[in-house]
């Protein structure tokens, strides 16, 4: 007998991630929802409102990246302007996750 939870036709699912030291992420949306637990170290999240997502550069509806941004956000501020004009980095709230934290 199936045990997953059923909410419309979809279903719920888990799936755990973990990452090492200096684990970064591209800029994307998750189409389920999701927590994230800080056990050991720092780690900072920047999130924009979903009505931003129209500016995040994002790749093509058809690209197995659909949901990520074409974003680099290691680019220094003066690149990043110049390559994304349209996206505006501040508009970020930087969220710092300690151990024992959870988003």
């Amino acid at each position: 007998k199936d045990q997953r939870i059923r909410s419309k036709d979809n279903f719920f699912h888990s799936i755990v991630w973990m990452g090492s030291k200096d684990v970064t992420a591209q800029m994307h949306f998750d189409e389920s929802l999701n927590f994230f637990a800080q056990l050991v170290g720092e780690k900072t999240f920047y999130v924009y409102p979903p009505t931003y997502w129209r500016f995040a550069y994002n790749y093509p509806e058809l690209s197995k990246h659909r949901r990520q941004s074409q974003i680099d956000m290691h680019l220094d501020a003066t690149r990043l302007r110049s390559k994304f004009p349209r996206f505006n980095a501040s508009l970020g709230i930087p969220i710092q996750l300690k151990p024992g934290s959870m988003l």
